[in-house]
């Protein structure tokens, strides 16, 4: 066979995306679910370092300082993570809120989980995953890709985008069809239900001995697994990061059952504002309903005094 093989960024790009929607729109088994997270993992990271490298080249590489245009042009060096080039798009001033990373991140954790323990996740899980992540790339496309490309690259452009487009809305379907089904155990649920860390649907329902999403099936055996994965997949916030630059932990300890498993901010299906959760006993409260212990900073309830009962019982043993 002669001749060779040339798939410039942008086109490889967006071929990853063509090939996510053909095998999650013909009938997904296992094969096809996993070439589609395969793809759809590649696509976004493509597309991503393609305007990043517009922005300028040196920015792709994981060490910029070390920046050789001829091993650049001959592939011959280490880039720079999807997560770490949306970082780095942001700093450029690039306009990426947290929700869209946390749709990358999804992608690249499910893709982590295939790699390494084979293909887990239910094809609820898939098709969510890969609707938020390619509802993500048709908006950067057009906002940061498209307006300032060339003439060859809006010809690329002009010929992949509908399919794509097109086959987004079968697979939104698919997730809109999923959801309503479910529906009726979301709404019948005594606990909260809260976004999923796997799936990304509001359809993860806490209850005390229970925490399973009704949309893709994803279960957590306790409350403070469940509660870190939330805190770092949906708001990306790690204990390791916390500790290291001295920031806040992103779970805490739960005033009603003492669990490690209190997480803020988190989006609750039928409360406007966001709410603090705990993922052991299924409590939602307020902020306003919580307040710091004066002396050890532990989480009491508002109506109880200044200082908690640990150290009460510290400062009367003292006496």
């Amino acid at each position: 066979m002669s001749g060779k093989v040339e798939f410039p960024p942008l086109e490889n790009g967006l071929d990853y995306l063509s090939s996510v929607i053909d095998l999650l729109t013909s009938g997904p088994d296992p094969r096809k679910l996993k070439y589609a997270v395969l793809h759809l993992s590649a696509g976004v990271e493509v597309l991503l370092k393609y305007r990043l490298m517009r922005q300028d080249w040196t920015l792709v590489l994981e060490d910029p300082s070390k920046a050789n245009q001829r091993k650049f042009e001959q592939g011959d060096f280490r880039s720079v993570s999807g997560i770490e080039a949306i970082e780095r798009l942001k700093d450029q001033g690039f306009d990426i809120g947290d929700d869209d990373i946390a749709r990358i991140r999804a992608v690249a954790r499910i893709r982590n989980r295939l790699q390494h323990f084979g293909l887990t996740e239910s094809v609820n899980a898939v098709e969510a995953v890969a609707a938020n992540a390619l509802d993500f790339v048709r908006d950067f496309i057009n906002t940061y890709i498209y307006v300032d490309s060339d003439e060859n690259d809006r010809e690329i452009l002009d010929g992949a985008m509908p399919s794509i487009q097109q086959g987004y809305g079968k697979i939104r379907h698919l997730v809109e069809v999923a959801m309503n089904r479910i529906e009726p155990a979301l709404d019948a649920a005594e606990g909260p239900v809260v976004t999923c860390a796997t799936c990304g649907e509001l359809a993860l329902i806490v209850e005390d001995q229970d925490r399973t999403c009704k949309f893709c099936g994803a279960s957590w055996p306790n409350g403070e697994g469940a509660a870190s994965d939330y805190a770092w997949h949906v708001l990306g916030l790690s204990e390791y990061e916390a500790v290291k630059d001295g920031g806040d932990m992103p779970t805490r300890e739960c005033p009603d059952c003492w669990a490690d498993a209190l997480v803020s901010g988190v989006a609750v299906r039928g409360h406007a504002d966001e709410m603090w959760v705990c993922f052991a006993c299924g409590e939602v409260r307020e902020a306003r309903e919580l307040t710091e212990c004066t002396r050890c900073g532990q989480l009491m309830h508002d109506d109880e005094m200044t200082i908690c009962a640990d150290c009460m019982a510290d400062i009367v043993s003292r006496d």
